[in-house]
């Protein structure tokens, strides 16, 4: 005679959650209450992210990037989107406030600090 293993069922599946528990459950998984926070600091292209959930300016996922939040907390008010930082050292971990410096736009930004690396043409010089 064979036996047949038993299928283990999860106790709430197939039933509805209320509203209230929905939202308890949601909030536990946020954040620092989340159990795989690590700190809220995420880096991402090169960038250092800190999570900032309230910042005007945050991604879908609520981080900024490290370097606006100095430069931020330097000046003493938001930067607008078309505001760009540039790291003076091109160490984009570097965001000591030494090493940034403010610029009006990505157009300015690139004129002022990147044109130089090019040729007539526009290509890259060789770096050695």
């Amino acid at each position: 005679m064979k036996m047949e293993k038993l299928k283990r069922i999860p106790p709430m599946l197939g039933k509805n959650h209320s509203k209230k528990s929905r939202l308890k459950m949601s909030l536990k998984r946020k954040g620092k209450l989340h159990p795989n926070w690590k700190g809220g600091k995420i880096l991402v292209d090169g960038y250092y992210y800190l999570w900032t959930p309230n910042h005007p300016n945050k991604t879908k996922n609520g981080y900024v990037c490290e370097h606006r939040l100095v430069m931020e907390k330097n000046i003493g008010r938001f930067l607008n989107k078309k505001e760009v930082i540039h790291h003076i050292n091109c160490n984009k971990l570097d965001n000591r406030i030494e090493n940034l410096e403010l610029v009006e736009s990505t157009g300015k930004h690139f004129i002022r600090f990147h044109l130089k690396s090019r040729d007539k043409l526009g290509r890259f010089k060789d770096v050695k």
